[in-house]
């Protein structure tokens, strides 16, 4: 499925200019990273990766 991503980098440009909160976390990202990184190890290594 494609996604529409416009809403969300006018987000982060208004937290920019406005200084206003970021539409994700830091802390939000740095989770998806680790999401990511535990699918390619388990995919790698073909089992469950506890988070």
């Amino acid at each position: 499925m494609r996604g529409n991503h416009y809403d969300f980098f006018d987000g982060v440009y208004y937290s920019i200019i406005n200084d206003a909160i970021e539409p994700v976390s830091s802390q939000d990202g740095v989770h998806v990273m680790q999401i990511i990184e535990a699918a390619i190890q388990s995919s790698a290594q073909k089992k469950v990766i506890d988070l």
